[in-house]
């Protein structure tokens, strides 16, 4: 990461939000919902945050840190931002701001700057001068120091933001947008070892929702989970939503059920059946007697066509019977796309290595069509009910 500088050591941040702004009568409930959110990033990266304000349409972060580079850091995963900028406050003074400004602008000179843009926004209209007559000063000075006003060939900007203060800044670093996570409600991913499930869930946490995982391991006991890369790869994701639960199942109890019973062509698409009612019935279950922390939800990893289980008909089969609503965020990515998403969130690798997942273990015959009339008269040889009520009896949480 290139070295960041800061316009003063009180490590003012400016944010602007996403989405936020276009939800209406619902801003406020959207907008303080992203204050806790960089709260509990700013927590859990341990960055100090003197203060937090809102106001225009407007977060204010005042971060007790003297390195901007992990500042960014934290603020490049909180979901609902658009972007943000280290600022420069000063008071309600043109003359003040001229000052300021001339000082950016020998700076720049010394930095071989030829072309300069101003861009003011006054939600202050009480300033007695408006955004063009602001930038037309500022112009001049420019002028008198040798630099050119250029709007569409700048090599610089100058940004001003006024309200009870002005605000001065000459970079934007980019967010994530999105809404804030915990805004649409909680939802359970089904987790496998691989690339696909992670993306899935980190989409859904760009729409607002929180994830709880469920993840099914072929490891003879529960707590051998423990330190592996399941583990690592949810606290990954916790660092755009703060924490979670991950529930996790051992196979064999489904295997030793199912072995032998049904015909091998269908064993997949049988077996993500049993993934999702079984995450249904721990949806229904372990539902918060809060609202707002009920599962609402599952999410998969499906890609349409990636793999022989992922054609219509088989994710049609798969979801029989499931009344939660399924997301499939990943369903017309392709794989390149989920690929660039893995490593810019930070999994990619990790994902990669190596990994005994149940699917591994499944039967490799694949039918590419499974109708439902002939997946239910398969269904009837087991006792699909037993099976999950045994599965939960083995159930392991874990709190991150």
């Amino acid at each position: 990461m290139k070295k960041i500088n800061p316009p003063s050591s009180e490590m003012k941040v400016l944010v602007h939000h996403a989405e936020i702004g276009l939800k209406g009568g619902h801003f406020s409930f959207f907008e303080r919902r992203l204050v806790e959110n960089i709260k509990k990033s700013s927590f859990r990266a341990k960055i100090k945050l003197g203060g937090i304000q809102r106001k225009e349409k407007r977060i204010f972060c005042d971060f007790e840190s003297k390195n901007p580079e992990e500042v960014t850091s934290l603020l490049k995963k909180v979901f609902g931002i658009k972007y943000f900028s280290f600022v420069k406050e000063i008071n309600l003074n043109q003359d003040e701001l001229e000052d300021y400004v001339k000082g950016i602008l020998k700076q720049l000179k010394k930095e071989k700057i030829k072309k300069i843009a101003f861009k003011t926004k006054r939600a202050n209209k009480k300033f007695p001068k408006t955004s063009v007559e602001i930038n037309s000063n500022l112009g001049s000075i420019a002028n008198s120091l040798g630099i050119k006003v250029d709007y569409k060939n700048s090599e610089k900007k100058i940004f001003i933001e006024i309200t009870d203060k002005i605000y001065v800044y000459t970079e934007r670093f980019e967010g994530l947008g999105g809404l804030p996570v915990g805004t649409s409600g909680k939802v359970l991913c089904l987790l496998s070892g691989g690339i696909d499930s992670i993306v899935a869930a980190w989409l859904m946490m760009k729409r607002g929702c929180e994830i709880d995982f469920l993840h099914f391991h072929t490891y003879k006991e529960n707590k051998d989970v423990l330190g592996g890369k399941i583990i690592k790869l949810v606290e990954i994701l916790n660092d755009f939503q703060y924490s979670s639960k991950v529930y996790f199942i051992p196979y064999y109890i489904y295997f030793f059920e199912s072995q032998g019973r049904i015909d091998e062509r269908y064993d997949v698409v049988m077996f993500k059946n049993y993934m999702l009612k079984l995450g249904e019935r721990i949806a229904l279950e372990k539902n918060s007697e809060q609202v707002h922390k009920r599962l609402r939800g599952l999410v998969t990893g499906d890609n349409l066509a990636q793999v022989a289980s992922q054609t219509l008909e088989n994710i049609n089969a798969s979801s029989f019977k499931i009344n939660l609503p399924i997301f499939r965020p990943l369903l017309t990515y392709d794989k390149q796309e989920i690929i660039n998403l893995s490593e810019k969130i930070g999994t990619y690798l990790l994902s990669l290595k190596e990994y005994k997942d149940c699917c591994s273990l499944l039967g490799k015959r694949v039918s590419v069509k499974t109708e439902i009339d002939t997946f239910e008269k398969e269904l009837k040889k087991l006792d699909m009910e037993e099976i999950i009520n045994k599965s939960l009896k083995e159930i392991f949480e874990i709190n991150l």
